[in-house]
């Protein structure tokens, strides 16, 4: 049959739309009166009225047209090469066969239903970070089968044409609103609305570099909704050669808008009322808002009076008792050595001493144990590690890829290429490798003063552990660690970061747990929006038109409650125990909430569990009654890995060995914990097991 459709435009006139009908129809009742098999049709009998609201809804209109020609030619069409779409003659409207779209924003996966090809399309290049260039070129392809489409990716993604920005001194700001992200957001999650009419915000203002040879940076303003599970949204962008200047100017829209909201405001008929969780940034962002020292002045500690002093080339705080500074004092700027002008944010109603948390992702992952390493590595000569035992370790930590489990985002590298190191790998060996690689091969003071930091940090990082030990605990462990310190590495040892270890338990009392006030998600978006930059052109307008595109995806920004149970993997290669039920179904996969267990025969690093004081290799994964049973083998043998600074079975972190021979059946219970497990020698028969510490929720501690 010859080629019926064109390539037709999206936007045309109502005329011209009407003459391509007619054209159209006359060609098919042509090809139909020839061959004599089908009646040929009247498509001037369709109402007109479909056609009205082109202007409105082209999309809709030419897919209406094509079903009714898509009727007709797969008359004579064989059923290999049927259409995807799917008419429904009841309305005369076509609709993709598809049960919804599988759409990624941050990190999390969501299923958001889709109706047409230019949804899907448009979910496609937004949430893949597809060049617009490609885009065009694949309309330009697909518009030989489907001329609804348009050519360009500007009118597929709706791209805006202006942008409302203003100018500073340094460079150009873009304010994109907190009310029009709630509008956005929650008009697809009134129910969240609803149950969290208080919200509670955090936000952080960072800089990042744009690109490698030039000078231009942004400074988004970013917040979080911390009422549930969520990612964090731009509030505002500037992107200038420097830090945004004047900061009046900067904070300006943002502190305005704010303080017309936090009166409440009525979004969706629901009243609502907005207040400030935290400022969650680095020390010189957050120094740079609060104008006061930055971290190498000797007023600089945010949280006491101490005044530093100079030694070896740089200030050190040395004082653990000085008087701790309060909002009060902050404001009526008493330490005028700690000030250098007003902040902006001083017409917020916050705190700027207690609103402004020790973020624990620059302060102890990439402050103090990345200090710890680099003084292991290249400090001075009494501390620091031989060749060989640097090797050593290195070795270690290479030799433990395969035993990695899912949830951690990146393998352990070898410390020659630790000034490439990510915080999220200075946080995978304070908490979980370095008290194995570290055993036995450095010095005993060293490796016990490492222990404080690590089991406060545990202790800290999950609300199980603070319950059962207290932060007043954690601050003990922390100000002996900071006293070790200077007495190992000496006096220029205790800089700024060191020194605020002795405050940030006062933080956790606030705040809970330290992920409650952890820069991590932050962090993670800064990246994803500076991918956003493809051009060096205009780079502002360019995130501009990139984050309002993807407000068509701010129904995924919501991490959603994870289902307790899913199961994956359907099998029936056992192994089974005799007093199974019948009517138990085989999984080699589970998801518990926000942990994967899998057997050892899919996956070694991820096939242990702790449950009732046992350690197990787990074998199988039954569903019985849609509650989870495992059946595996456990370790006879359990000791504690270490004794110092507390016996390492309060934290559940053991020496484990002797696995049974037999296998036993576990139905799944309330202290079901993941464990990551680690060979302790070369044989593999002694292994060190610690907890997932996300996977550990309050009623798992005993």
């Amino acid at each position: 049959m010859d080629k019926i459709t064109k390539n037709y435009k999206s936007f045309v006139s109502q005329r011209q739309l009407y003459r391509r009908i007619a054209r159209d129809r006359n060609r098919i009742n042509q090809i139909l009166h020839s061959s004599d098999t089908v009646q040929p049709i009247n498509i001037t009998s369709l109402h007109e009225d479909r056609y009205e609201n082109i202007f409105q809804s082209s999309e809709s209109t030419f897919a209406d047209f094509n079903s009714s020609i898509s009727n007709i030619a797969s008359a004579e069409a064989p059923e290999e090469a049927a259409s995807d779409l799917v008419t429904d003659n009841s309305n005369n409207t076509s609709t993709y066969e598809t049960k919804g779209i599988c759409t990624t924003y941050g990190n999390s996966v969501t299923d958001f239903p889709v109706t047409s090809l230019s949804d899907r399309l448009r979910y496609w290049a937004t949430s893949n970070g597809v060049t617009r260039t490609h885009v065009t070129s694949l309309l330009h392809i697909l518009s030989d089968y489907h001329p609804e489409l348009p050519l360009d990716a500007r009118t597929l993604l709706r791209t805006h044409r202006q942008m409302t920005s203003r100018k500073l001194i340094t460079g150009e700001y873009c304010h994109f609103g907190i009310l029009n992200f709630f509008k956005t957001f929650f008009l697809k999650h009134l129910d969240l609305l609803s149950r969290h009419a208080k919200l509670s915000l955090s936000f952080n203002v960072d800089g990042i570099p744009l690109y490698h040879s030039s000078n231009l940076q942004l400074w988004p303003i970013l917040a979080q909704i911390k009422n549930f599970k969520s990612h964090p949204f731009v509030v505002g962008v500037f992107c200038g050669t420097s830090k945004p200047s004047p900061l009046n100017n900067f904070l300006e829209d943002f502190i305005n808008e704010y303080n017309s909201l936090s009166d409440g405001f009525t979004l969706y008929g629901i009243k609502c009322e907005l207040i400030i969780h935290s400022f969650i940034c680095d020390a010189p962002a957050r120094a740079y808002l609060k104008q006061i020292k930055n971290h190498t002045g000797y007023s600089s500690c945010e949280k006491c009076t101490v005044y530093g002093e100079y030694h070896n080339g740089r200030v050190v705080l040395n004082s653990l008792t000085s008087p701790e500074r309060t909002n009060d004092s902050f404001v009526r700027q008493i330490d005028e050595d700690h000030h250098i002008g007003i902040s902006p944010l001083l017409s917020l109603p916050i705190g700027l001493v207690t609103e402004f948390p020790t973020d624990y992702m620059h302060n102890i992952c990439l402050g103090v144990t990345r200090k710890l390493l680099n003084t292991w590595i290249c400090g001075p000569l009494n501390v620091r590690f031989s060749s060989h035992i640097t090797k050593t370790v290195s070795n270690n930590l290479e030799s433990l890829k395969l035993y990695i489990p899912s949830e951690f985002n990146r393998k352990p590298r070898s410390l020659s290429e630790l000034n490439r190191w990510k915080a999220t790998e200075f946080r995978t060996f304070l908490l979980y490798l370095g008290p194995l690689v570290l055993r036995g091969i450095t010095d005993r003071a060293i490796y016990e003063n490492f222990l404080l930091l690590h089991t406060a940090t545990t202790i800290m990082v999950c609300d199980a552990h603070i319950q059962k030990f207290n932060p007043q605990f954690c601050s003990k462990l922390l100000k002996t660690f900071v006293k070790h310190c200077e007495v190992l590495y000496g006096l220029q040892f205790i800089v700024y970061n060191v020194h605020l270890l002795s405050h940030i338990y006062n933080d956790v009392k606030r705040y809970g747990n330290l992920d409650t006030f952890s820069a991590f998600p932050f962090e993670n978006f800064l990246g994803k929006l500076k991918r956003l930059v493809k051009s060096t052109v205009n780079p502002l307008k360019e995130i501009h038109n990139r984050i309002l595109e993807m407000d068509l995806l701010s129904s995924t920004c919501f991490e959603q409650d994870n289902i307790s149970l899913q199961f994956f993997y359907e099998h029936n290669l056992g192994p089974l125990l005799d007093n199974i039920d019948n009517n138990a179904i085989q999984f080699k996969k589970v998801y518990i909430k926000d942990f994967m267990l899998t057997c050892i025969s899919y996956s070694v690093a991820n096939c242990f569990c702790y449950i009732d004081n046992s350690v197990i290799q787990i074998h199988n994964i039954l569903k019985c009654n849609n509650s989870l049973t495992i059946i595996g083998k456990e370790f006879l043998s359990i000791q504690s890995m270490y004794f110092y600074p507390i016996d390492s079975k309060h934290l559940k972190i053991f020496l484990v060995s002797d696995i049974s021979n037999n296998l036993k059946m576990w139905c799944r219970t309330n202290s079901l914990v993941k464990c990551l497990l680690l060979p302790i020698n070369s044989n593999n028969n002694v292994w060190m097991s610690m907890p997932i510490i996300h996977s550990v929720e309050n009623n798992t501690i005993s």
